[in-house]
């Protein structure tokens, strides 16, 4: 389980805040801009805007060490992928964060919640994993389609992109250009 120390979160924290302060001071930058930076690495947030959208998404629960209770995962679908919610690049996120009951989560979101701030709960949905980048302007769009090709190695029980996976994935990549009248 790689673990981020404080020093390291702090660091995150004002890597977000580089757009908002290139904007304030009419710097150029290649970034999202601030709103979609802090949206993009709250998954809870990013959830609740996909929904907005008529995008389904897997039930789900945002936990944190002074609200969180055992009972608060009643009532969902197993297994569960718990990870934490401010992290990126798989930082968190193992074979072990996918639990099959309610004794196995209950667990992981205590040593989480010792390291991490913020633990997402979702019900796992076994399928493809697939990333979409976009970047243009008001006349040009363009999207890259990523497929995460997962190892059929055996050694892997879930399709997940973990850490552990992330040195066995291959990526299969389409790429779409969209003009402004076409969307």
């Amino acid at each position: 389980l790689h673990v981020r120390s404080r020093r390291q979160r702090q660091m995150c924290i004002r890597d977000r805040n580089v757009p908002a302060f290139c904007e304030n001071y009419n710097i150029k930058y290649f970034n999202p801009d601030p709103y979609v930076q802090v949206l993009c690495q709250d998954k809870f947030m990013t959830k609740k805007f996909a929904e907005n959208f008529k995008i389904k998404t897997p039930k789900s629960l945002l936990v944190f060490s002074h609200s969180y209770r055992k009972e608060q995962l009643k009532g969902f679908q197993y297994p569960l992928i718990i990870k934490p919610n401010y992290e990126s690049e798989s930082i968190g996120i193992t074979q072990q964060s996918i639990v099959s009951d309610i004794d196995q989560a209950h667990s992981l979101i205590k040593h989480l919640l010792k390291d991490f701030d913020g633990i997402l709960i979702e019900e796992y949905i076994a399928g493809n994993e697939i990333a979409i980048t976009m970047f243009g302007d008001l006349d040009n769009l363009f999207f890259e389609e990523a497929e995460l090709i997962f190892p059929n190695e055996g050694k892997f029980t879930y399709k997940a992109y973990t850490s552990e996976i992330k040195q066995h994935i291959a990526i299969a990549v389409s790429y779409t250009h969209l003009r402004a009248h076409e969307t």
